[in-house]
C-alpha cells in the first residue's frame, strides 16, 4: 500500500462516525454514492447530505451534465 494510502488509513482509523459526513451533488452518480453511503455506515455515520436540484437542464439536453465537449479539431472529418 502506498504512503499516501497508509496516511490516509491511519487517520480515518481513529474517525469517530458523529464527526464524518459526506456531501453529494447532483452528478453524483449511484454507484459512488451507493460506496459513499456503504463507508459511512462502517463508521456509523448516517451525515449525509445529498445536494438536489437543477444541475441537470432537459432543454439543454446531454450538454448540461456532459463536460467533455468537443475541440474544433476534433469534429473535422478526417482524410485517409
Amino acid at each position: 500500500m502506498g504512503r499516501c494510502f497508509q496516511a490516509i488509513a491511519a487517520k480515518t482509523a481513529r474517525s469517530v462516525g458523529k464527526r464524518i459526513g459526506a456531501i453529494a451533488g447532483d452528478l453524483a452518480a449511484v454507484e459512488e454514492m451507493f460506496a459513499l453511503k456503504d463507508l459511512l455506515s462502517k463508521y456509523g455515520s448516517v451525515n449525509l447530505a445529498v445536494q438536489g436540484g437543477d444541475a441537470f437542464d432537459p432543454r439543454a439536453g446531454r450538454a448540461s451534465y456532459i463536460f467533455n465537449p468537443p475541440s474544433p479539431a476534433s469534429t473535422r472529418p478526417t482524410r485517409f
